[in-house]
């Protein structure tokens, strides 16, 4: 739950004829998902097979220094081309996803797995390198990747996985995460993949700032095709994105990573 918006920016940014068709789309979110269901059913649930081998590359690695020094690294090229082409050519109809439920985080969001539940993401057979791509990072591999990347000393690992997709008029309310404050949480960062979008600004890439309202931003990321943002959840800063453009979209898979300790425990 995020935490610290700005009172002027909500009103700012949740007022006009697109906003208003957003907050439709939110008070008939029930209605949607039931239309969504219903067309999930008559697709073709044959397997697909995915081919390509998950890989993240050394950019992650190379960015390393940024992030100890920043508490944030954009990457470029972070997916193995073949791979990033396979989860591009794959990437799911609107109706695998659903609408969005508030006004602070207007997108469609899927395939969600945290590390309490089933090791299986909703539909992996009909997209399996999704499921491929949430295999990998739950390994001890990437687990000690992000680690030597964060530059801590105790283990991090993996507890959420999601899908989604933005449209014209979809936002992020520059917020803290609410685990900004939990004295629980030794540590947290979060991993943005970018697998698709237009040209900034105005597709939905996520910005980092210094303040609440966009003012003083940190990075936003140039491109949004095979690139990544990473950064601290515990830093003092805010993240965020204003709403999208006509003729501009984003996807993206994200993914959180705590010290190991935490999230074991959430689980008992």
């Amino acid at each position: 739950m995020g935490v610290s918006f700005s009172g002027s920016y909500y009103k700012k940014y949740s007022n006009g004829p697109i906003q208003f068709l957003i907050k439709l789309r939110i008070k008939l979110d029930e209605l949607t998902k039931k239309i969504r269901l219903l067309r999930r059913k008559f697709q073709n649930k044959q397997p697909r097979i995915s081919n390509a081998t998950c890989q993240i590359t050394n950019s992650l690695e190379q960015a390393a220094n940024h992030y100890q020094k920043n508490g944030w690294a954009y990457l470029e090229n972070v997916l193995s081309p073949d791979f990033h082409q396979e989860i591009l050519k794959n990437w799911p109809k609107s109706y695998y996803l659903n609408p969005p439920r508030k006004m602070t985080k207007s997108y469609n969001t899927g395939f969600r797995w945290d590390y309490d539940i089933s090791p299986k993401i909703d539909y992996a057979d009909q997209f399996p390198a999704f499921q491929k791509f949430l295999d990998y990072l739950i390994t001890d591999e990437f687990a000690k990747r992000i680690r030597n990347f964060a530059g801590v000393n105790f283990d991090l690992m993996c507890d959420s996985f999601l899908v989604s997709s933005t449209f014209v008029g979809s936002q992020v309310m520059p917020h803290k995460d609410g685990i900004y404050s939990d004295e629980k949480i030794k540590y947290c960062l979060n991993i943005l993949f970018f697998i698709n979008g237009r040209e900034m600004p105005g597709s939905g890439g996520l910005v980092l700032a210094k303040d609440n309202e966009l003012n003083e931003i940190m990075i936003e990321p140039p491109k949004l095709i095979n690139t990544g943002l990473i950064y601290d959840v515990k830093a003092d800063f805010y993240h965020g994105f204003k709403p999208v453009k006509l003729d501009k979209f984003r996807w993206a898979i994200s993914s959180q990573f705590c010290d190991k300790d935490y999230v074991i425990r959430q689980t008992k």
